[in-house]
């Protein structure tokens, strides 16, 4: 495929790539970002290609306005406009990516290949997103569309086969180019505002996705200057989800979803159970936007069975439950006792790390794992967890 032999080529060549740009600015971690003027008289620019190398911090925030600090230009502020084609492409280093409401487009291949990004949302300014723009991004698992998308290209989303939730602000479907979630129709769910499943049911491509779920908090824009709540975290103990903001009087959101529960069929009468949770929230509160959705996975090792019979007789086989879920670099991992330690490996059996567990949480730092699968073992209990 032409985006695999880009890659390849760009592995290649690496050393010999020049980037040709107008002017540089750090934003607000640092990060020197490339910028091409798009006009003099409305003052606007894009953000071009910008090697990775550039990137001191692994979190990236593109700003509304930006001054120009050498090259052409050099003190003049301008608006940000555009994301611009190739711009992050292949920076694997980022975890995360931040774009204003300036923003109205987002070029071809702008994020090809940054493999550990883990969500990503789209600000309502923007109207179109080009074909590849996050292709090969292997870590996303959830991504949000704001609601003035008018143009989706095609295999934006090719090889994000680790997406969970896509999340569509848009009121009013359009058709989309074949290919463009092609990847994504049968494991990722699509979220869409409420009393739009319908709709989205009968429009090309998004009609594809094996399932749709309507959410009241889609399809509203953003209040304009007001503060995102703070993302909450998740955690588990005692059969129970505990979800934590410190924006005050948050209310959570959340959804889960259990790939084991289909109806389907068996040739040879067996069924392999994943017997895990994948589980998202987001928080909201007056006077606030809503703020980026948190994910984690809940894994069963060990299957609890509760039977209630006409006599109300109960018999109950006790199991226990770990939830694992990402902070940038890091795996939290909750639902083990105080004191216990807990390893990271890759697949290969390398110990990446430990910790031991405080209030039933152990992190783990893993900016030293290789590839999209680690091992987590937490007493006797061993799980593949992917990154």
């Amino acid at each position: 495929m032409k985006k695999n032999i880009l890659l390849i080529t760009a592995a290649l060549i690496g050393c010999c790539e020049t980037w040709a740009y107008d002017f540089t600015a750090k934003d607000a971690n640092g990060n020197t970002i490339c910028y091409d003027i798009l006009s003099n008289e409305s003052l606007t620019c894009k953000v071009s290609q910008t090697p990775k190398t550039n990137f001191s911090s692994t979190e990236v925030i593109v700003p509304n306005e930006v001054t120009a600090e050498s090259g052409n230009g050099k003190g003049t502020t301008y608006t940000v406009t555009s994301i611009g084609d190739e711009a992050f492409y292949n920076c694997s280093n980022l975890t995360s990516v931040t774009i204003p409401e300036s923003i109205e487009s987002i070029g071809e291949d702008a994020f090809l290949g940054c493999r550990g990004l883990t969500s990503f949302d789209v600000p309502n300014g923007v109207k179109t997103i080009g074909s590849g723009a996050f292709f090969e991004c292997t870590g996303l698992t959830t991504f949000t569309i704001g609601c003035n998308v008018e143009k989706i290209g095609n295999e934006v989303f090719d090889c994000c086969e680790n997406m969970k939730s896509l999340y569509s602000n848009i009121v009013e479907p359009f058709y989309v180019e074949e290919g463009a979630f092609r990847d994504l129709v049968e494991e990722c769910t699509l979220y869409v505002p409420a009393g739009t499943k319908e709709a989205y049911k009968s429009t090309y491509y998004w009609c594809l996705f094996q399932n749709i779920v309507e959410d009241s908090s889609l399809g509203t824009e953003t209040e304009e200057g007001a503060t995102k709540c703070d993302r909450p975290t998740i955690s588990y103990s005692d059969m129970q989800l505990t979800f934590t903001s410190t924006t005050s009087g948050a209310t959570y959101h959340y959804t889960i979803t259990d790939s084991d529960i289909k109806s389907a069929y068996t040739t040879d009468g067996k069924v392999k159970l994943v017997a895990a949770y994948d589980i998202s929230v987001y928080a909201s509160a007056e006077g606030y936007n809503n703020s980026d959705i948190a994910t984690a996975t809940l894994y069963f090792t060990e299957a609890t069975l509760q039977i209630t019979t006409e006599a109300r007789d109960v018999e109950t086989l006790q199991g226990r439950a770990i939830l694992v879920s990402r902070e940038g670099k890091a795996l939290a991992v909750s639902g083990i006792g105080n004191g216990e330690t807990v390893a990271l490996y890759d697949l290969s059996g390398r110990l990446i790390s430990e910790a031991t567990s405080a209030d039933g949480t152990a992190r783990l730092d893993a900016s030293r794992a290789e590839g999209d699968v680690v091992i987590v073992k937490a007493g006797e209990r061993t799980l593949k967890v992917k990154m």
